[in-house]
């Protein structure tokens, strides 16, 4: 791991980590580092990045654009949740959810 120092906060660079994300207004989520796309709902968009599996929960979920050569994804929704997972154990992101609210 790296470390940098921004405005005297130490942040953590993961190496080889291509993986980002914005979201904007809980609406808007563009995300890089996307390797392929797991599984798709309006409620639950499952994505397979360089830094581990992320789940994302919500409401009306759209892929606007996909571009794997590019690893881009952007997407349109009414974002509830953001989960990564990291392990091999395949539990749903609404499983994931109900433990972490636990």
């Amino acid at each position: 791991m790296v470390e940098n120092v921004h405005m005297g906060v130490k942040q953590k660079e993961l190496p080889n980590g291509k993986h980002g994300l914005q979201l904007e207004k809980r609406a808007q989520l563009t995300l890089t580092g996307v390797d392929d796309i797991v599984r798709f709902s309006e409620d639950e968009v499952i994505l397979k990045t360089d830094l581990g599996e992320l789940h994302v929960l919500g409401q009306g979920m759209q892929i606007l654009k996909l571009t794997l050569e590019e690893n881009l994804v952007k997407m349109d929704g009414r974002v509830s949740a953001l989960i990564y997972q990291e392990t091999a154990q395949k539990l749903s992101a609404r499983q994931l959810l109900r433990r972490a609210l636990r």
